[in-house]
């Protein structure tokens, strides 16, 4: 553990940091005064939408194109977290397909290339265009 945030968190001995369990640190923590007067605001249910989902994946289109390729995999990524899904019928969500595919391409442009080939895979479960699956399938090899 970093030094610097075994000291924020009110431990200087690293034995100690070591010896407790994820939930002692946790619990300490949120003890810390710096900690507990934080505000924090949760949002407990996210709308799936195409058109949210279409704004980040353009979003993350812009990223790819400038070559911000961590920003885009984000952006990308929640395209998906938004996209609506038919999991009774995966071959028929072709939109779902299309931003898994084009985070595909996110991750290996960031040399992530067990992620990539999962993302492909799954686009291609999908329903991702029979027309395209060129550009995936030069990648998947």
């Amino acid at each position: 553990m970093y030094k610097w945030l075994r000291e924020a968190m009110g431990f200087v001995d690293k034995s100690k940091v070591l010896t407790l369990a994820d939930a002692e640190k946790v619990q300490h923590c949120l003890s810390l005064p710096s900690v507990s007067n934080l505000k924090v605001e949760l949002q407990t249910k996210m709308t799936k939408s195409l058109e949210s989902a279409s704004t980040f994946k353009e979003e993350g289109n812009a990223h790819f194109k400038t070559g911000k390729y961590l920003e885009a995999r984000d952006s990308y990524t929640r395209s998906i977290l938004l996209c609506p899904v038919d999991y009774s019928s995966p071959e028929n969500n072709v939109e779902f397909a299309i931003f898994l595919a084009n985070r595909s391409a996110a991750l290996e442009a960031c040399r992530m290339f067990v992620a990539c080939q999962q993302d492909i895979e799954m686009a291609l479960k999908y329903g991702y265009p029979k027309n395209f699956q060129y550009k995936v399938r030069c990648t998947q090899n």
